[in-house]
């Protein structure tokens, strides 16, 4: 937001324009003003910026003739001094202004220039709220696509864990298999050798009672067979 600009020749305010304390706002921009001139010549072009509390005061220096605003804090510092350059520019349009200005006393040309600065505040201070609307909209996407960036990244972890757990799942299962292999085949011997036993049992005693049919327990009939 634009709070205050002015426009003076050299350390003489020839007109301004405020929309909040106007007593405060020139104080703090005479003193800014005095700084710069004890700091620098006024011959030429130059800029300069600085910080005061919640403000921020930039201002254009062309030829003696120097202009003066004072921002918050978010006003862009690009866009400041292309306001600065408007200001400047509207007051060497006119040949009247610029002729008067250096003998003008204080204030003198604020009839006739206020409006001007009143019109440029408004323009400009509108134009810094949709730069400032873009800006916290591209803000706000970026915040979401940095919040989609940390998603994925925490899919992927999980993903990645997910795919350990399946590989060690597959190992696992393998293990298995080859284990129940060897229990199957250790109880398919075990089986075969007790089937091995029972049939040998069987046959002994097949063969027992073949021969006590034949030779009675006593083997008493073998002899004579």
């Amino acid at each position: 937001m634009l709070y205050y600009t002015a426009i003076s020749y050299e350390s003489i305010i020839l007109a301004d324009c405020t929309v909040g304390n106007e007593e405060t706002l020139m104080a703090v921009a005479s003193q800014h003003l005095l700084g710069i001139l004890a700091r620098q010549s006024t011959v030429g072009t130059a800029k300069d910026s600085r910080v005061c509390g919640d403000y921020r005061m930039h201002c254009l220096i062309k030829d003696s003739i120097i202009v003066i605003t004072i921002t918050d804090s978010s006003y862009s510092v690009e866009q400041s001094y292309k306001f600065l350059e408007e200001v400047l520019r509207r007051f060497n349009a006119s040949d009247s202004l610029v002729a008067r200005s250096q003998s003008a006393s204080e204030l003198q040309l604020n009839y006739e220039f206020r409006p001007v600065l009143k019109k440029l505040m408004t323009e400009y201070g509108r134009s810094s709220g949709s730069v400032s609307a873009v800006n916290e909209k591209v803000q706000e996407v970026k915040n979401v696509m940095l919040d989609n960036i940390d998603k994925a990244i925490e899919r992927g972890d999980r993903l990645e864990t997910l795919e350990e757990r399946t590989t060690q799942l597959n190992h696992e299962s393998q293990s298995f298999r080859q284990t129940s292999r060897r229990v199957r085949q250790h109880f398919f011997w075990k089986n075969i050798k007790l089937w091995v036993a029972i049939i040998t049992v069987l046959i002994v005693i097949i063969l027992f009672a073949v021969v006590f049919g034949v030779c009675h327990p006593d083997f008493s009939n073998c002899g004579n067979n």
